[in-house]
C-alpha cells in the first residue's frame, strides 16, 4: 500500500509569497481528500511572542483553517493531535472551539508587515472557503462533515466567515478595515436557490437522524 504524506509547514518557502498563496487556495481540495489529518504541535512555537506547544497551533489561522476546513468536509473522525505527549484523537469540542479561524493569529499582520506591499494572507483564503461554504449549503447528505458544519459553523456563521477584518498593512503600524466576505454568504444562498438545490443552510436546519 502506498502511502502519501502532505506536510503543509513543510511543503514550500513561507518567504515566497506566490507559494504560500496557492497553499491557501489549495487547502480546501488537500484536506478533503486526505485520509487522515495529523495536527503537529512541537515543544516550540516558530515566534517566541507566541505561546508554544499546542497553544501557539491552536492560535494560528492556517492551522485553524486546515482544520476547519477538513471537519466541515469529512467531520471530526481520523483527526489527531501529535504534541510531546504522543499521538492523540482530537475531540469534537477541541475541534469546536477554533472554528472561528480568524479570531487566530496570521503572521503578515502579527508581525506588523507584510511582504511588500501584498495583501493580507487572509484574502488568499477567501476563494476556497467560499467554495466550502457552497458545498455546504447544497447539498443534505447527512455525512459527519455536514453535522460539523450545521451544528458548529452554522450558529456563528458571521464570526466564522466574517464581512470585514482589520489588516495592518498600513504605513506607521495603524490598522485598517478591509472588506473580506461582505454579503457573499447571503449571495451563495440565493444562488443555491435559484439553482434548486438544497435549501440554504440556517442555524435551525438539523441533519436527520
Amino acid at each position: 500500500t502506498n502511502v502519501y504524506v502532505w506536510c503543509v509547514q513543510l511543503s514550500f518557502s513561507k518567504d515566497d509569497r506566490a507559494a504560500l498563496d496557492l497553499a491557501c487556495q489549495s487547502l480546501y481540495t488537500y484536506t478533503k481528500a486526505a485520509d487522515a489529518l495529523v495536527m503537529v504541535a512541537p515543544p516550540m512555537g516558530n515566534d517566541d511572542s507566541l505561546k508554544r506547544g499546542l497553544a501557539s497551533l491552536e492560535q494560528d489561522v492556517s492551522c485553524r483553517a486546515v482544520l476547519l476546513a477538513r471537519c466541515c468536509s469529512r467531520g471530526v473522525g481520523e483527526v489527531y493531535i501529535r504534541s510531546s505527549q504522543g499521538l492523540e484523537e482530537a475531540s469534537q469540542a477541541w475541534a469546536c472551539s477554533l472554528a472561528k479561524v480568524f479570531d487566530g493569529q496570521i503572521q503578515c499582520c502579527h508581525n506588523g508587515l507584510h511582504i511588500g506591499s501584498k495583501p493580507c494572507l487572509r484574502l488568499s483564503l477567501l476563494l476556497p472557503y467560499l467554495g466550502l461554504y457552497y458545498d455546504a449549503i447544497s447539498t443534505d447528505e447527512p455525512t459527519p462533515g455536514q453535522a460539523f458544519f450545521r451544528e458548529t459553523v452554522l450558529p456563528v456563521k458571521e464570526q466564522v466567515f466574517p464581512a470585514t477584518f482589520l489588516s495592518s498593512n498600513v504605513p506607521g503600524g495603524r490598522r485598517q478595515k478591509v472588506t473580506f466576505f461582505g454579503d457573499l454568504l447571503n449571495r451563495l444562498d440565493k444562488k443555491v436557490l435559484e439553482e434548486g438545490g438544497a435549501k440554504p443552510a440556517t442555524a435551525a436546519t438539523r441533519l436527520p437522524n
